[in-house]
């Protein structure tokens, strides 16, 4: 059976007889905003089946090639972001708890790996969750934010990587690289501001994720992180400096200071929390489009 299948109204799916399309949707030849018209139509600019552009936007027609490559780069965002949740706690441990034979710089480099990894495994699991879907044809403006937020997280996963190495000369007394502890802090700080713009393209991918799923949930979350993430993380990361700046610390600092990091930390579970949203989406999509057995082959 022939059974045709939309997004209407809210974000669901809607599948039969033909119906009015209710949310905003574009032609995949000319770009001519199709919505109100009949799904069983044609485009009245080019004369392309709306079926066409219909099936062309939700994932459930995706490629289930496409569709494991952008859960597996889910997955691994979520892990990384879950250890840079627990960093924090992690790496005085690892310092703390290093073999006293090994000398202080093992433990130093293993809490300065422990750091920097996850940094480079969410760049990678984000060059792969912003991965180009071949059934799909972007509009000029989604290829763009798309591409961007996969470009911004390649560059940050390379920040991250080469200031890893450098990062030891500080700990270790036989580093092979000397005193270039300042490669790391350059490194370090091209990643903060390109981490800085970068949220901007990704929530907005997630957002259109979101609306080719459908979840509307997740189109908000995304939506909402776009702005709260940069200010937690501005504010975060230049409030130490400013303290640094003036030389001393001041009562407002010891009340400022942890104020800054619950916010840093809280917007970091929301941006996990849309993930984990999407991962679960992704999840259903997978099993929905797996060849089920209808029974057993007779020996």
């Amino acid at each position: 059976m022939n059974e045709r299948a939309s997004v209407g109204s809210e974000g669901t799916i809607v599948t039969g007889t033909p119906f009015i399309i209710e949310d905003d949707r574009l032609c995949i030849t000319c770009g001519f905003e199709i919505r109100g018209l009949p799904s069983d139509g044609k485009c009245p600019e080019c004369g392309t089946s709306i079926e066409d552009s219909l099936r062309s936007g939700p994932l459930f027609f995706a490629d289930p090639a496409y569709l494991r490559t952008i859960h597996c780069g889910t997955v691994i965002v979520l892990v990384s972001v879950g250890c840079k949740i627990i960093f924090p706690i992690g790496a005085p441990l690892i310092a703390a708890l290093a073999n006293p034979a090994s000398g202080a710089g093992a433990g130093l480099v293993t809490a300065i790996t422990a750091m920097f990894v996850p940094w480079v495994g969410s760049s990678f699991g984000w060059w792969l969750l912003a991965a180009p879907d071949p059934g799909l044809k972007e509009t000029i403006r989604d290829g763009r934010i798309r591409r961007l937020a996969r470009a911004l997280s390649a560059v940050i996963g390379v920040a991250a990587a080469a200031a890893l190495p450098f990062s030891f000369a500080g700990g270790a007394q036989a580093s092979p690289f000397g005193s270039t502890a300042w490669v790391a802090g350059a490194a370090l700080v091209v990643g903060f501001i390109v981490l800085g713009v970068w949220f901007f393209p990704a929530m907005m991918y997630l957002r259109g994720l979101g609306r080719r799923i459908p979840n509307v949930a997740l189109r908000r979350r995304a939506g909402l992180m776009m702005w709260v993430m940069p200010l937690c993380w501005a504010g975060t990361m230049t409030w130490p400096l400013g303290q640094t700046q003036l030389g001393r610390t001041s009562s407002a600092a010891i009340v400022l200071a942890p104020i800054m990091g619950i916010l840093l930390l809280l917007s970091v579970v929301m941006y996990w929390n849309a993930l984990d949203m999407l991962r679960k989406d992704l999840k259903r999509l997978r099993r929905s489009k797996a060849p089920r057995n209808v029974g057993r082959a007779s020996v």
